[in-house]
């Protein structure tokens, strides 16, 4: 979030207002995937054992991220993340842009000359849930299916290609 406010703030000068949160989106989900990959990498593999696997006890969420050190170092702790770009980048920005646009769409906006705008706080959350609803539902139509295929990809493997997991998708959908 502090990258969003930071990079929108200062774009706002050498873009198109309603341009600048797509493109903050864009820095910010770029330094979201590099610290986060490694531990979504772990969770996705945790996800994908077996039902019949016991649950897992304390630590040995950090013993699965050594194995997957050990299984090809730090290629393989960021494995998927070109995916997750591919995947995040766009619905991050196009989030960012359905909501900060539908918010200043449903709520009162400042007018020329005008000192400050008066509006209820319940009105207000009001309307910023309603955008997050609008933006949420777009972007996850539009980023579901990658966002499949980049869970297949991390959770395959270490010896399967990323054209390997696509070609696994013949004759599925990837809407689930």
């Amino acid at each position: 979030l502090i990258s969003y406010e930071w990079s929108k703030w200062h774009l706002s000068d050498l873009v198109p207002p309603r341009a600048a949160p797509a493109i903050a989106a864009g820095f910010a989900e770029c330094c979201w995937v590099a610290l986060a990959m490694p531990i979504e990498n772990v969770i996705v593999r945790v996800q994908c054992s077996p039902v019949t696997a016991p649950p897992l006890r304390r630590g040995e969420a950090l013993s699965e991220f050594f194995a997957l050190w050990r299984e090809g170092g730090p290629r393989r702790l960021w494995r998927g993340g070109l995916l997750g770009l591919a995947s995040s980048l766009p619905q991050s920005a196009a989030w960012w842009l359905v909501y900060e646009n539908s918010k200043s769409w449903l709520l009162p906006q400042r007018k020329p000359g005008q000192a400050s705008v008066s509006i209820d706080q319940g009105v207000a959350a009001g309307g910023c849930a309603t955008a997050a609803v609008l933006a949420s539902c777009a972007t996850t139509l539009l980023s579901n299916p990658l966002d499949v295929v980049k869970s297949r990809a991390q959770a395959a493997p270490a010896a399967e290609t990323h054209f390997s997991v696509l070609a696994s998708f013949k004759g599925q959908s990837a809407w689930r």
